[in-house]
């Protein structure tokens, strides 16, 4: 028996298994370490602090609750006590569903172990996909629950491991419907992705089906549409009476803002180091080169589709096509959702997606790159060649990420990295000053009371959101307030964060 070729034969789960256990790790760590940013501050403050109760509030509802997420962050806020690491361990613990259903999804995309494992590796180290798998925030969870929605559909797709029984086939449509509504539960903004995908998934089903359409589209229905909404709807019965309204506010107004706020972070957000406080807008000048690159390699991705949808309108034996089926299903929904977003905007007025609220393009625009290669490495010949040269980018973006891999803060909320340190060396101040008073930035809020909540008594009262204007004895303010205010000499600084460049000042 040759002991080495039969190692070799497992090389792929121990691959695997090694990927997404280093990065739950990772996660571990940075969940435990990170100090506490505004957005979670402000969910355990606002609802997970007054349990289901505020959570499912119609009256209460803000964009910030994601309620599944509160709900869970609630439950485990009140097993393990309140600490950072507890108000994120839904988040972490979704990191291994989100990452496995991203290799499954992939592997079945480009049919090929190898290929598929790069692209778990792009998405995993993204530094967007990685801060959601730590923040105490919904897209995570939601991210991760559409990937196995939509990994069970694109299996439905493929001939060689479609369903054997009509069992089979409504046992995974039901997990799929679950699988949504949960999402949408998560977070509103995977209403729009999974509806695009379903669509997507529906008319190339009902085509490879022509004599049995009707009774396909009633077992789809009964068994994956109807749970999907009834899920849904169970966890946005706080939201249903804000919709349309102004509490969905987070987004941008054009689609070349949304594809940049998803290009910028994704190539840039690490690559410099100097601290900086809030976080940066989007260039007024346009997104960088690199991210220009980036948003013009996903386009070109998606150039094949008008070729793949003509040949299966034509072509009905094409349809068993199992490369054709799923550029289709990945390419063609991810074409369906832009086209929902723009009707969303100019009909409804919401905004685009941006960074986070936008996070599904990611996943998408990997998997459809995934299948460009795969055609080139089927195709043989040049195309073969130009297959390889098509890996090399994930190859590159692999080696880039890992590259900045940091501990030291969450890139939307950068300028909150030091407040558990600051909130202690200003409750030192004030205990050797009893009756010192605080003018802090608005932003700092829910992170200092969220920290005095843990700390137990202390020497402050709850902290307001006034702002730092007044007369008081001691300054927090970020990093841009904070040079306007010393350029002025209102402060003079004792204490300067090294990663948000935040500042303890006192008068001069």
């Amino acid at each position: 028996m040759d002991t080495g070729r039969s190692v070799w034969r497992y090389w792929y789960p121990v691959a695997f298994g090694g990927v997404v256990a280093a990065i739950f790790g990772w996660n571990l760590y940075r969940a435990f370490t990170l100090a506490i940013t505004h957005d979670e501050a402000a969910t355990y403050e606002w609802f997970v602090a007054g349990g289901p109760a505020y959570i499912l509030s119609p009256a209460r509802y803000e964009a910030n609750n994601h309620v599944l997420y509160s709900l869970l962050a609630w439950g485990s806020v009140k097993i393990l006590g309140l600490s950072e690491f507890s108000l994120r361990l839904p988040s972490v613990l979704a990191g291994p569903l989100l990452l496995v259903g991203v290799g499954r999804l992939f592997r079945l995309l480009s049919a090929s172990r190898m290929l598929g494992l790069l692209g778990l590796l792009v998405v995993a180290l993204d530094p967007l996909v990685m801060d959601f798998q730590v923040a105490a925030r919904g897209y995570g969870l939601g991210l991760a629950l559409c990937l196995w929605a939509w990994h069970g559909m694109a299996r439905s797709l493929v001939p060689a491991i479609g369903p054997d029984s009509g069992r089979d086939e409504r046992r995974r449509f039901l997990g799929v419907g679950v699988a949504q509504g949960l999402a949408v539960g998560a977070n509103l903004v995977y209403s729009f992705p999974n509806l695009a995908l379903t669509l997507a998934f529906v008319v190339l089903t009902l085509a490879r089906r022509p004599g049995e359409r009707r009774a396909t589209l009633a077992v789809f229905t009964r068994y994956c549409l109807l749970p999907a909404a009834a899920v849904a709807l169970l966890f946005s019965l706080p939201i249903l009476g804000h919709l349309g309204g102004d509490q969905f506010y987070y987004g941008t107004a054009s689609l070349a803002e949304m594809a940049s706020s998803l290009a910028q972070p994704t190539v840039e957000a690490l690559a410099g180091r100097d601290s900086w406080g809030l976080p940066p807008e989007l260039p007024r000048e346009g997104p960088g080169v690199w991210a220009q690159i980036l948003m013009a390699a996903f386009l070109a991705t998606l150039l094949p589709l008008p070729v793949v949808v003509y040949r299966l309108y034509r072509d009905p034996g094409a349809r068993l096509d199992e490369w054709a089926a799923l550029s289709a299903f990945l390419a063609g929904g991810t074409v369906v959702l832009v086209v929902l977003l723009v009707c969303a905007h100019w009909v409804f007025g919401l905004v685009y997606p941006r960074d986070r609220t936008g996070l599904y393009f990611i996943p998408l625009a990997v998997g459809c790159w995934l299948l460009v290669v795969r055609k080139m490495w089927e195709s043989g010949g040049g195309l073969r060649l130009l297959g390889g040269v098509a890996t090399a980018p994930l190859v590159g973006s692999v080696v880039l990420f890992a590259s900045q891999l940091q501990a030291d803060y969450l890139y939307r909320w950068r300028f909150d990295a030091g407040s558990r340190r600051i909130y202690h060396l200003l409750a030192e101040k004030v205990s050797a000053r009893p009756g010192a008073r605080i003018g802090h930035d608005w932003i700092f809020e829910p992170g200092l009371n969220f920290y005095r909540v843990v700390s137990g008594p202390g020497p402050f009262p709850p902290f307001g959101r006034d702002g730092p204007e007044g007369d008081h004895d001691y300054y927090y303010l970020e990093a841009n307030t904070a040079r306007e205010w010393v350029r002025a000499g209102r402060i003079r600084v004792i204490d300067k964060d090294p990663v948000s460049g935040s500042v303890v000042g006192v008068p001069p």
